[in-house]
């Protein structure tokens, strides 16, 4: 149960990503990427969490994809120089996906070493 909790947490933080833009300032560039990026973060987490309930291993490229789409979060405010609580939010929740891929990133070459 303690990965499932951790997939559906990153899905909750796609969820936020995808309404955030809406809720604190509507930009149509920041709303595309927002969208694209949480998107991708429910969609991803949805499905390694399956993983997760059936006890199959991780998969790396899922979680490359995690991966990308919360540098995407990180890098995408800087480079469009967007700032206020919008630029917070998406800087909190790239941090947050990021920490916790690579985690579990960490996590599934150590299992994958021990085995």
């Amino acid at each position: 149960m303690n990965r499932v909790r951790w997939h559906y947490f990153v899905a909750a933080v796609g969820t936020w990503v995808m309404a955030a833009p809406s809720l604190l300032e509507l930009t149509v560039e920041l709303f595309r990427a927002d969208v694209l990026a949480g998107g991708v973060l429910v969609v991803v987490a949805g499905y390694s969490s399956r993983g997760a309930v059936e006890n199959e291993p991780m998969h790396g490229g899922a979680l490359g994809v995690n991966l990308s789409a919360g540098v995407l979060l990180l890098a995408f405010p800087l480079y469009r120089d967007i700032s206020g609580l919008i630029f917070w939010s998406d800087i909190a929740c790239g941090s947050l996906v990021v920490m916790l891929t690579t985690y579990h990133l960490y996590h599934a070459f150590v299992t994958e070493q021990q085995q």
